[in-house]
């Protein structure tokens, strides 16, 4: 498109171009989207900025994905839900515990990203918090409850 002279992109073309590059795997390219998000000022919308910190932690670029992070200005609960599962995912779990509690607004499903005996503890701040809980939210409590080794 860019090499065609065609300008026209907008955060839904950005946002379908980045998860595509995520599911072929291909960080260079995905850096060079990045470029042009930037270039184009999209940078700081939550939804081209959730796929681009997706894109960075699922490839294991964990210090890329909290720049993008950082960089996006109005962080929704999808933003951080993102950001959290990346930072579990590569396995800097102070780092999304941390972030968790940072979050002003928080839905059950910010709580059920973690493994093991972690989920007990939060399912129990959860109820604590007086939060709604739902269907997804028991069935992430116990299958991380199948996981424990007694």
């Amino acid at each position: 498109m860019l090499k065609d002279g065609i300008y026209n992109l907008n955060r839904i073309t950005l946002s379908t171009i980045l998860m595509l590059v995520l599911s072929q795997g291909c960080v260079g390219l995905g850096r060079q989207i990045h470029g042009q998000v930037v270039k184009f000022g999209f940078g700081a919308y939550v939804f081209v900025g959730s796929p681009l910190v997706d894109m960075y932690a699922k490839m294991g670029l964990v210090s890329e994905a909290k720049q993008v992070f950082d960089e996006v200005q109005e962080r929704s609960v999808l933003m951080y839900n993102t950001m959290i599962t990346g930072l579990l995912s590569c396995g800097v779990v102070e780092d999304s515990k941390r972030l968790l509690h940072d979050m002003k607004e928080r839905v059950s499903i910010s709580w059920t990203k973690w493994n093991g005996g972690e989920v007990i503890d939060l399912f129990r701040d959860m109820g604590l918090e007086g939060m709604a809980m739902k269907q997804y939210t028991f069935g992430n409590v116990l299958t991380a409850c199948g996981g424990l080794m007694v």
